[in-house]
């Protein structure tokens, strides 16, 4: 393990930091050793802010990152820093990206061009059956299936990428060992088996816990140009993955089943469910409507702005630069 891997490793462990006040402490450190060096006072006065925090233990830090490194190496993760060659160019845009993913599988699936697919973890039979098919088209047409390994649209999703012998990356709330929920440990290792990976900003050992879903969120909107969702209710985190990618200047589609039963001009006094109005108002402010992928690939075609060619061929390279 190189010193500056360990230093990364540290870094990335400290949660209390912003992604830029981390590169901050990089330009200024050389090892991990160095970093357990400093008081909060220090980390402080680089950070150009007050820093107070209990969670910084420094004398523990070079033990940690010991402890990782040596679970990462038994899993066969790959640790990828923020400046790697390996590291998703579409996720290095963002504001706020991981400073360093732990990937299990092919890490080169990230690069490739991706479709985020999301939704509830109680979707309907259709709901399902959209998904997987949505998915497998998507796979077959060369683009990576990007959603968090969940119960219900999450899962159809990996599964139809795999009935297209494509792959798909999964983005877990937890540590990349910690495969959750443990109903899907094996699609899990299907989709690492297939080519695909499974990724998280966290480090080995974390466990899923509440807050850190949003967080997730964030990772699986930003490593794609757009996300699709099939079913979500008004509190699904699926929405919350939606708003991720507005901020983010990425596109966001419902599949049709998502609106069944409301109409655009669904407001906060309908009755009307909850699940419908909401996906009614992000189409009423524009979000485009689609059935299937390949209404979904013409209207990517077809978007004003984007970088999609316009001769048939869907093109990401402008915005992966």
């Amino acid at each position: 393990m190189t010193k500056n891997l360990t230093l990364l490793l540290a870094l990335s462990e400290m949660s209390f930091l912003t992604f830029r006040e981390k590169l901050v402490l990089e330009s200024n450190l050389d090892t991990a050793r160095e970093l357990a060096l400093l008081s909060v006072g220090d980390i402080s006065a680089l950070a150009g802010r007050a820093v107070r925090s209990k969670a910084w233990r420094n004398a523990d830090i070079e033990r940690r990152v010991a402890q990782i490194a040596l679970v990462a190496e038994r899993y066969g993760m790959h640790c990828v820093g923020h400046g790697d060659e390996a590291y998703p160019a579409l996720l290095r845009a963002l504001f706020d990206p991981p400073f360093l993913l732990y990937c299990r599988g092919d890490c080169a699936a990230l690069n490739a061009p991706c479709v985020s697919v999301v939704g509830t973890r109680k979707p309907t039979r259709a709901g399902v059956e959209a998904a997987r098919q949505f998915a497998a088209d998507a796979a077959r047409d060369g683009l990576t299936v990007v959603s968090g390994l969940a119960f219900g649209i999450d899962a159809a999703s990996h599964a139809g990428a795999l009935d297209g012998n494509g792959k798909t990356a999964a983005v877990l709330a937890s540590g990349a060992d910690v495969l959750s929920p443990r109903s899907n440990r094996r699609l899990g290792g299907m989709i690492i088996s297939r080519g695909g990976c499974v990724v998280s900003e966290y480090a080995p050992g974390t466990e899923a816990t509440k807050w850190r879903f949003p967080q997730r969120n964030r990772v699986i909107s930003g490593l794609s140009p757009a996300t699709v969702i099939i079913e979500a209710p008004g509190a699904s985190g699926a929405l919350i993955t939606a708003d991720f990618a507005l901020e983010q200047g990425r596109d966001v589609y419902f599949h049709e089943l998502a609106l069944q039963g409301a109409t655009l001009q669904d407001t906060a006094g309908s009755a009307a469910e909850p699940m419908k109005r909401s996906a009614a108002r992000y189409c009423r402010d524009g979000a485009p409507v689609i059935r299937s992928y390949a209404d979904y690939r013409e209207a990517a075609l077809n978007a004003p702005g984007r970088p999609h060619g316009g001769q048939g061929e869907l093109d990401f390279s402008d915005i992966m630069e």
